[in-house]
């Protein structure tokens, strides 16, 4: 089969079944996600840098800025680091 899916599904906490939740703009294979305060967040691919955002409403994926600088894939994902923790406020 192909590894390269655009397919993305999820699973509440708890849940026994999967929810389809909408198909990301580019086929992807080794990619990592984060949930960020901008939303759950896709990344990365052997061939990609671009990064999608789930708007959970209409489950529909839209590419955002910034990419990533180069394309990874199968990398550890993306954590969100509080601005409070470098001192910025805003």
């Amino acid at each position: 089969g192909d590894r390269y899916l655009q397919s993305t599904e999820m699973m509440e906490l708890g849940g026994s079944e999967w929810t389809l939740m909408g198909n990301l703009n580019v086929a992807r294979d080794g990619t990592s996600m984060a949930v960020t305060q901008r939303g759950v967040m896709v990344m990365g691919s052997t061939y990609h840098s671009s990064v999608e955002l789930l708007d959970w409403d209409s489950k529909t994926w839209s590419v955002v800025q910034p990419s990533l600088n180069k394309p990874r894939c199968y990398f550890g994902g993306a954590v969100e680091i509080p601005a409070s923790m470098f001192g910025c406020t805003g």
